[in-house]
């Protein structure tokens, strides 16, 4: 069956609601929220939109200093991982995301965290 995955910048407020869950072990995730998720300005109906129109996962960023991937009703709720230390990060956590597509329609997300300061030229 045909599914989608969504990116986008600002996190829904699922996110902030999984975030709660995952860390009263009620959900299955991995990574940390280092600061509070900053979610929309208001609840919206957009994560059961997306969720009846098969999106599977959403990925997003905007805080810089997540990098949680949590299993929230079925969808994957990821936040990407900074890659440069431009405005603000942590030293010790600047990487990506790798998302990996199966022939079989799954996939997986791996974190890649590069733990030196990747220093650049001005």
């Amino acid at each position: 069956d045909a599914f989608g995955l969504a990116f986008y910048h600002i996190p829904l407020y699922e996110e902030k609601d999984a975030y709660t869950l995952f860390k009263e072990g009620k959900i299955k995730g991995k990574g940390e929220n280092r600061e509070k998720s900053c979610v929309s300005y208001k609840r919206t109906d957009a994560f059961n939109r997306m969720k009846n129109i098969s999106i599977k996962a959403h990925f997003f960023g905007h805080d810089h200093i997540n990098y949680t991937d949590l299993m929230y009703q079925g969808i994957s709720l990821t936040y990407g991982l900074k890659s440069t230390p431009e405005i603000y990060s942590d030293d010790d956590l600047l990487g990506y995301k790798e998302i990996i597509l199966k022939d079989d329609m799954s996939w997986d997300i791996d974190t890649n965290i590069v733990t030196k300061k990747v220093e650049y030229d001005k």
